[in-house]
């Protein structure tokens, strides 16, 4: 609900999974989201058609028939999720749930972080914190998202963090410094959150874009 009303005040909001140990639970949420978007959506749409002039019955279900596919539209692109990367694909089955999501809900953005990038093992999972390239094909958490064409945000919590989520191309960081909670950051590698962005947005150049979470 709280992700719905963010959406509707002009922000981006987030549901969250979390580690993503329950797929049931998250689609809940999404019902609930898309729910109240319509439901917003639809007291705008009757707020409109009372201000205008009366319609014929036939014009007025057209406007509805209309109305029906912004609602379901818009509801769509405006979801967005949160995943906690090292638990939420840590399995075959998060990644098949993670594919799910996209597939079936295609949310407008999803978010990453502790760590942002992860890559899909071609069998072993048991070998998850394995570094032999050998181990892992070339598809991530990112590639996968942008084969459903939603948005990937990658949350960093230092320069070299930030670096691997630009070699992915995703398409937005958000920079979260130790003092701000540095989720799953060893503190040896942190850095201030407002020192940090301003050196990653020194980095980039491309179209990815850059924020503080405080």
């Amino acid at each position: 609900l709280l992700a719905s009303r963010v959406c509707q005040a002009g922000g981006l909001g987030f549901i969250a999974a979390g580690h993503f140990r329950d797929l049931l639970a998250l689609e809940r949420e999404i019902d609930i989201f898309f729910q109240n978007q319509q439901e917003q959506l639809t007291n705008q749409t009757q707020t409109k058609q009372s201000q205008s002039q009366p319609q014929t019955q036939q014009q007025q279900g057209a406007v509805a028939t209309d109305n029906d596919a912004h609602r379901s539209v818009a509801a769509i692109n405006k979801l967005s999720i949160g995943f906690i990367g090292h638990s939420s694909l840590s399995t075959k089955e998060g990644w098949e749930n993670y594919e799910y999501i996209l597939r079936t809900y295609q949310p407008l953005a999803v978010q990453f972080f502790a760590p942002s990038i992860v890559y899909k093992h071609n069998d072993n999972f048991d070998n998850y914190h394995s570094k032999n390239k050998n181990d892992h094909n070339d598809e991530t958490n990112v590639t996968m998202a942008k084969k459903y064409g939603t948005k990937f945000i990658a949350q960093v919590g230092s320069i070299q963090e930030a670096q691997e989520a630009m070699r992915h191309d995703v398409d937005a960081i958000i920079c979260q410094g130790s003092e701000a909670g540095g989720h799953g950051l060893r503190r040896n590698l942190g850095n201030s959150t407002m020192a940090l962005t301003s050196q990653v947005s020194r980095l980039i150049k491309s179209n990815c874009k850059t924020t503080a979470s405080a």
